[in-house]
């Protein structure tokens, strides 16, 4: 299966999962001209975006990207965004749904809403991807991963040191700390996977601030033996 992280950062975010024969997109949180840029303006051809939850940073684009695609969501995200026309489908956590060859587990993440991540397996290729972000921790076990693309937004020490040196404070610390995957915990999570059908590990969502980029990249690799990526902002 081939992955593509186009933007993944609180400014927005944007992927592509794809096993040959269905592609979709996954979040829709940039300018839709931007869009339409990364995927070669040919979104026609897209099976459909799956949206996370309803933050601007991944869903921005939802109104426009329905026109040519279905938009997949939960119920409380699109009465959230008022979204709603014959593209707009809902779809409900631990219900699995086809996309063309492409069977999605949508499952609960834990947000500041209501939030999902989604497990992705291709009936054409036999793999399957693993897609979490925006989740302070994953209370779920998954079978044969093959691609993982997941969070890493903070590294614990690095958010401590700027509130100590008063360039974050306390709360939004604890925010952040509540709204997001940590180093540590997706560490764990990336540890649990098996490692034997485990092929790539794509970092998202890293914030430049708080964490490492070269620090995460070094220590998954020497944990896991695997190539990992880290997605760009």
């Amino acid at each position: 299966m081939k992955i593509q992280c186009f933007h993944s950062s609180s400014a927005g975010n944007l992927y592509a999962v794809s096993d040959g024969t269905t592609k979709i997109m996954i979040e829709c949180g940039v300018d839709f001209r931007e869009i339409q840029k990364c995927f070669n303006f040919g979104l026609s051809s897209l099976a459909g975006c799956l949206i996370s939850h309803g933050h601007g940073d991944h869903a921005k684009s939802w109104q426009k990207v329905s026109a040519y695609t279905p938009v997949y969501m939960l119920k409380d995200t699109a009465e959230a965004l008022g979204a709603s026309g014959y593209n707009i489908k809902h779809y409900a956590p631990k219900t699995a749904f086809d996309v063309g060859t492409l069977k999605v587990l949508p499952f609960d993440t834990f947000h500041d809403v209501p939030s999902c991540g989604f497990y992705i397996t291709s009936r054409e290729t036999k793999e399957a991807v693993l897609f979490a972000i925006d989740t302070a921790v994953l209370r779920y076990t998954f079978g044969n991963v093959h691609y993982a693309m997941i969070e890493c937004n903070y590294q614990r020490e690095i958010l401590n040191n700027a509130v100590d040196g008063g360039h974050l404070d306390s709360v939004g610390r604890n925010r952040i700390i509540r709204a997001h995957l940590g180093f540590d915990a997706m560490l764990e999570v990336i540890k649990g996977l098996n490692q034997n059908t485990l092929k790539e590990i794509h970092i998202l969502h890293l914030s430049n601030r708080h964490a490492d980029a070269g620090y995460v990249k070094t220590a998954v690799e020497q944990a896991t033996g695997k190539p990992v990526y880290i997605a760009k902002g």
